[in-house]
């Protein structure tokens, strides 16, 4: 793969609501370490960002960047709260 343009939230193309979003990406004869990954999102412009990047569990170039923070830890615990769906993150045990 060489590029990939993914939209989260699949109203910024398609006249649908379509969960996990949809992407088209270009590929190449080349087999590449590294691609290019366009997030777009008109709603949230904090989403909007263009990295070049290993091509990992996750197309959100955001989300990846929280898994590559978290990766040297063994435990990850969530904890609620509030009963509004606030969320508390323990990280412990770094490897």
């Amino acid at each position: 793969m060489k590029y990939i343009c993914f939209y989260p939230d699949t109203s910024d193309i398609f006249n649908i609501q379509l969960p996990g979003g949809v992407s088209y990406f270009l590929m190449n004869k080349k087999v590449n370490d590294y691609c290019r990954i366009l997030n777009k999102m008109s709603k949230n412009s904090l989403v909007n960002s263009d990295k070049t990047r290993r091509l990992g569990l996750t197309l959100w170039n955001i989300g990846n960047d929280v898994l590559e923070l978290l990766k040297n830890y063994k435990t990850i615990k969530l904890e609620q709260a509030s009963a509004n769906d606030r969320y508390i993150c323990k990280i412990c045990d770094m490897l």
